[in-house]
């Protein structure tokens, strides 16, 4: 059971984070929230929807990429990007390694 706003969205927006259109907008309706509503309260945690999905994102990718042989096209589709150039440059601002180099480490 979430404890908190952060956990509760976290839990929440996990199931959708394939969605490569998962707008701040979109992902506050799924929350239950209006996106000015549920920015307030996560600003007052300190933090934005924004940086949530993110963090979602890399760790659902550091996971997979650790644990799993699956191609990195498919993981970057997993957590929502089109396109796994993309994907690796996202990675890289995340963990300051690129996919293939965090898989190597992690072995």
């Amino acid at each position: 059971i979430p404890t908190s706003l952060i956990e509760s969205v976290h839990s929440t927006l996990r199931p959708h984070l394939h969605d490569s259109e998962l707008t701040a907008d979109k992902a506050a309706r799924i929350c239950g929230y209006t996106q000015r509503r549920l920015a307030e309260q996560l600003r007052a945690a300190g933090t934005t929807l924004t940086k949530e999905i993110s963090y979602l994102r890399a760790k659902k990718a550091e996971d997979e990429l650790g644990k799993t042989d699956r191609r990195v096209a498919d993981i970057a589709q997993d957590v929502g990007f089109t396109d796994p150039t993309v994907f690796s440059r996202a990675f890289k601002n995340w963990t300051g390694q690129s996919p293939q180099a965090y898989r190597r480490s992690q072995k």
